[in-house]
């Protein structure tokens, strides 16, 4: 079924006033009989789409009209919107299209002698774009790999940066409309790093989000994360926290007692192998809290513990 034909079968024309009639099958449509010089149809001069917007330009053609419509249909004659203007209005913009092929655009003019309306534009598709979406990290010998999702069908190319753990720029990357992956090569081992990626397009840039931040390490990802504190008990005075390690290449931990001012009251040097420590300082009542540092060869991890309430030398 044509545009016209679908348009005519809603009864858009009976439901406006024109008069039709059924001869062999066929409908028939009579203008207005008034019908004259100032009471053409509409014409469409131009439909564009930017975006999620379609724009629609007409020539009225009908000098004593009351009122102007503008319809827009979907690919199956479903009517999305339909806005009603003034006759001094040549011009339209439907905002915030969904994704879709096949739209077309009726406009149509009333005046006291009933109603006209222009043929059905050219279709158009709205294809807006939108921002990737990062997918995934990978590193093999010091070579991070970062995939996306393109959501930019538009997009006539992407760029891709990569952070270090203070927001420089370790790399930049241009590369094309087509791609959906970027590697960076020879990335030395570091703590921190995060990637975007932006699609260039007619109509502005769109950045992903970040990617989760990663650590590098023998030129593979790194898993490591600071020690989690699994007890704190205190007895006479005397402190003694375990934790669990998380981080297979610690060299070692540095096991800090805070005061509740925040001042070092003992800070000792621990073996990597270590699962627990016991202070020496005997401790007053009060509040404290511990901290674990877990070295690594890429840079330290750091554990806080909850706060420690010390009373009559115990918890």
């Amino acid at each position: 079924m044509s545009k016209l034909s679908t348009y005519i079968s809603r009864h858009r024309f009976v439901r406006r006033g024109l008069i039709s009639s059924m001869v062999g099958g066929v409908i028939m449509l009579a203008l207005p009989l008034s019908a004259s010089a100032d009471t053409l149809s509409p014409v469409i001069s131009s439909v564009s789409v930017n975006q999620s917007d379609i724009t629609v330009n007409w020539v009225l053609n009908v000098a004593d009209a009351t009122s102007v419509d503008v319809i827009l249909y979907d690919n199956t004659g479903t009517v999305v919107q339909d806005d009603s203007l003034s006759p001094s209005v040549t011009t339209d913009t439907f905002s915030g299209v969904s994704n879709n092929t096949g739209y077309y655009v009726v406009v149509t003019a009333t005046n006291t002698s009933g109603t006209v309306s222009s043929t059905p534009s050219s279709t158009v598709d709205v294809v807006a774009d939108s921002a990737p979406v990062i997918t995934d990290v990978s590193c093999s010998a010091g070579n991070v790999t970062v995939s996306w999702t393109s959501f930019a069908p538009t997009a006539t190319g992407y760029e891709v940066v990569l952070y270090d753990a203070n927001g420089n720029v370790v790399a930049d990357h241009l590369v094309s409309a087509s791609a959906l992956s970027d590697t960076f090569l020879n990335v030395p081992d570091a703590q921190g790093y995060s990637i975007y990626v932006t699609a260039h397009t007619a109509a502005g840039d769109l950045t992903s989000n970040s990617s989760s931040t990663f650590d590098l390490l023998g030129g593979s990802l790194s898993f490591d994360q600071p020690a989690s504190i699994n007890v704190v008990s205190c007895t006479s005075g005397t402190i003694t926290v375990t934790w669990s390690p998380n981080a297979t290449d610690a060299t070692g931990y540095n096991v800090i007692l805070r005061d509740s001012n925040g001042n070092i009251v003992e800070n000792d040097v621990v073996d990597a192998s270590a699962g627990s420590w016991t202070f020496t300082t005997s401790v007053a009542d009060g509040l404290y809290s511990i901290d674990i540092v877990t070295h690594t060869p890429i840079g330290d991890f750091v554990a806080t513990s909850w706060g420690i309430n010390v009373l009559n030398g115990s918890l």
